[in-house]
């Protein structure tokens, strides 16, 4: 197997475990009868979201013989960041916090399997632009308020 075949398997399998993983505890929460935009305010549900589509797309464009661009390379930066944050707020300070209704297994992929995969896989295939800090931060920075105020 190369590395390309490699890779575009590891992007789907990841992306769809998530976007399966994120699915059934958004159902879960429906059956429960909680509030949907209560389900999408989560910072960990819209970060593996967003690294869940990255990797899917990321895939595709390995399938179609495309070189990612300067602005592929700053997304795939942003969902690495994103997920880094996930994995170390849920490890350092939401650990032994019930989570209420979240399934165990899904707890796992989302807070665990899934920082770890999208930080593995940054290494795997590093970007071909050189990404300075400030591009990451300037463009976190822009994806956080535009999760907060939904207006972007």
């Amino acid at each position: 197997m190369t590395k390309r075949s490699m890779l575009i398997a590891l992007r789907l399998f990841f992306g769809v475990l998530t976007l399966v993983t994120v699915g059934k505890q958004f159902a879960v929460q429906l059956q429960m009868g909680f509030s949907v935009i209560n389900f999408f305010s989560f910072f960990t549900n819209l970060s593996n979201l967003f690294a869940a589509i990255v990797l899917i797309l990321g895939a595709f464009q390995l399938i179609g013989h495309r070189q990612p661009s300067a602005s592929t390379d700053l997304i795939r930066g942003i969902a690495v960041v994103n997920m880094v944050v996930v994995g170390i707020v849920f490890s350092v300070l939401l650990r032994d916090v019930d989570m209420g209704y979240l399934l165990p297994w899904v707890n796992t992929v989302l807070h665990y399997i899934m920082p770890i995969a999208v930080v593995l896989e940054w290494l795997f295939q590093p970007p071909r632009t050189e990404l300075g800090i400030s591009h990451v931060l300037f463009s976190c920075l822009r994806y956080f308020r535009c999760s907060i105020s939904s207006m972007c």
